[in-house]
């Protein structure tokens, strides 16, 4: 699909950015590229292809997800629920990930626990690497050594130790 092409498009673009850098500073530069488009979509302003494919492929990173997750609150959690689902709904296998999270965390914040476990169950059901070489199963032990953890929180999260 053309959201396929763009997302693998964006990747190397978003590698030569970061390539050499701290997780600090990865960090850093991933918010100074992200910071932009979240504000344009919680000001309700339309999100172009190219700001939903970046958002997904910066906030796969478990570094920058955790970096987006800090930025959610109990105030803005009804704005970035509607920025993520609308982030889920274009987001191709696995960036989806990161958006499911993060919009699992804000449906959460905001009180609805069902679009909270909706969101873990899909976030659970796509655990593969990000370049898609190869089919994961969805065990904790066979995702990529990143998603370990991630996938074991999310597993406990929806009580299926």
């Amino acid at each position: 699909t053309w959201l396929r092409h763009a997302t693998l498009a964006v990747l190397p673009q978003i590698d030569s950015e970061v390539a050499g850098s701290h997780e600090s500073s990865v960090v850093e530069l991933a918010l100074a590229n992200v910071r932009p488009i979240l504000d344009r979509g919680l000001a309700g302003k339309p999100l172009t292809d190219d700001e939903l494919v970046r958002l997904c492929v910066w906030v796969h990173s478990m570094v920058v997800r955790d970096a987006v997750l800090g930025l959610i609150n109990r105030d803005n959690a009804h704005d970035m629920l509607r920025v993520f689902t609308l982030l889920a709904q274009n987001a191709v296998p696995p960036c989806e990930v990161g958006v499911l999270d993060l919009a699992g965390f804000a449906a959460w914040l905001t009180g609805d626990g069902a679009q909270a476990v909706i969101a873990a169950e899909r976030a659970l059901a796509n655990c593969q690497p990000l370049m898609g070489e190869q089919d994961v199963a969805q065990e904790p032990d066979q995702c990529p050594a990143p998603e370990r953890q991630h996938v074991s929180w999310l597993r406990r999260f929806l009580g299926r130790n």
